[in-house]
């Protein structure tokens, strides 16, 4: 079994950024361990021997896939598709921005 990579708080502060989370720097250090924990479970899973379960889909033995027809229907209009969306800029969904840009300005 190999070892997740050790999460450090400054990692965890890192991610939380990028995913938009707000996480107090004094709960850093207890959340990487915790999620240390979660990541050391889910790497157990990888010595789980699976080779006589069987596949899902053999489960269902009347299962057909069958695909459906490509047939071409109208889509939605701009402004149909856009209705719901909290911003939006001219025929375009603005969402605020996430990852650097060129000019390494955070998102």
């Amino acid at each position: 079994m190999t070892a997740p990579v050790a999460l450090t708080p400054d990692d965890l502060a890192h991610l939380a950024h990028l995913a938009r989370l707000d996480i107090p720097p004094d709960a850093l250090e207890s959340y990487a361990g915790q999620l240390e924990n979660v990541l050391v479970l889910f790497e157990g899973l990888r010595n789980v021997d699976t080779s006589a379960i069987e596949a899902v889909l053999a489960s269902f033995p009347d299962l057909t896939l069958t695909p459906r027809p490509d047939t071409p229907v109208p889509s939605l209009s701009t402004d149909s598709a856009l209705a719901p969306s909290a911003r939006r800029d001219h025929e375009y969904l603005s969402v605020p921005r996430v990852l650097k840009g060129s000019a390494g300005e955070e998102g």
